[in-house]
């Protein structure tokens, strides 16, 4: 059955939800311009603030997706689905943005002037294209779940668990209470060296989808996550403010208030997403953006940057800010849907 043709799931909603906040991410850069006297970094910081578990929502989604893939296939196809699907296309829009960046944009008069060396830096880096660097921690999410895919189903539920309530206490409880309270310790050593990285956030996706949550305990998720919103948002910008320059003792994906924002975030969209389907408007929309997300993913860096470079917007404008988006977001899509005609379209913007 084709994409378009089955029905729409929670699934496509947090992702779609995901990658709008993507974008909302991208078109707020004028958050990382801190100034303590003008009003736009008061808003740019609540929009970064909100839209922060986006990347985590989309990291999430893997483990749910793909951590039981032994059910539907081999993992040699594992592999080659990913490489053909993921890898490949962030080979060629790499490419592509370095050409755009260091040639056809370049300082140096249309020379392109940067060795092999550096060529191949950007493109182990994820620095192709600034917005890429989600793609080097993807690929390793990638190349660790056959690992944990060999668990038997019966204990995967209680390993998972076992392996997030460390995680949340060892390295991501410890160091925030360590440096928001000043505490000194070195907790270094303290750092347990198999739960490095990303690989929370597609266990806990894995793990939610897993288990039923009772009415209460929903809503102590959602108070946790609501608290850690607020500590992100009135954190950083006080702490901010201190040292006239951005703060971000509360930001940072592998941060405690991080995780459990973006862990109330993918459970409240789950639960009304039922709700949500109900909706036609909502529902259609879902249905006609679903087959394109990753393509968003993948160019709203060219359409955003010519929006800068040749257009004469304020990109600190509130109304630049939440229209904007949905701006890139639309010829995103309609440029998707232009390359697909071709007969190798798919391949560098698959569904």
């Amino acid at each position: 059955m084709k994409s378009m043709d089955r029905e729409v799931n929670e699934l496509d909603f947090i992702n779609i939800v995901s990658t709008i906040g993507v974008v909302f991410l991208h078109v707020n850069n004028c958050f990382w311009s801190f100034s303590s006297t003008e009003r736009y970094w008061a808003t740019a910081n609540v929009i970064e603030s909100v839209f922060y578990f986006a990347v985590p929502l989309f990291f999430m989604l893997c483990g749910v997706t793909l951590i039981d893939y032994r059910y539907k296939y081999s993992t040699r196809d594992y592999i080659k689905k990913r490489f053909i699907k993921v890898f490949i296309p962030y080979i060629f829009w790499s490419i592509i943005g370095i050409i755009w960046t260091h040639l056809i944009f370049s300082t140096n008069q249309g020379v392109f002037k940067i060795s092999l060396k550096e060529f191949i830096n950007l493109l182990l880096s994820g620095n192709g294209i600034r917005y890429f660097w989600f793609f080097i921690p993807l690929f390793m999410i990638y190349i660790s779940i056959p690992f944990i895919a060999f668990l038997e189903q019966d204990k995967k539920l209680t390993v998972f668990k076992i392996y997030i309530l460390f995680y949340i206490v060892m390295n991501a409880a410890l160091p925030f209470f360590n440096n928001v309270f000043q505490l000194g310790l070195n907790l270094t050593q303290w750092r347990i060296p198999i739960l490095e990285g990303f690989m929370v956030y597609p266990l806990l996706g894995y793990v939610i989808n897993n288990i039923q949550l009772t009415k209460r305990f929903r809503h102590i998720i959602y108070f946790i996550g609501l608290f850690s919103l607020i500590l992100i948002i009135f954190g950083t910008y006080y702490e901010s403010i201190k040292i006239n320059a951005i703060n971000e003792i509360f930001k940072g994906y592998l941060n405690l208030p991080c995780i459990l924002y973006s862990l109330s975030m993918f459970c409240f969209l789950r639960e009304i997403f039922p709700k949500i389907k109900n909706n036609k408007m909502v529902y259609l929309f879902i249905k006609w953006l679903r087959p394109y997300t990753f393509s968003i993913f993948l160019i709203h860096f060219f359409f955003l940057d010519s929006i800068e470079r040749f257009l004469s917007i304020d990109q600190r404008s509130i109304i630049y800010r939440l229209i904007g988006p949905f701006v890139v977001i639309i010829l995103s899509v309609c440029f998707a849907y232009i390359i697909r005609l071709f007969k190798y379209g798919k391949f560098i913007l698959p569904k």
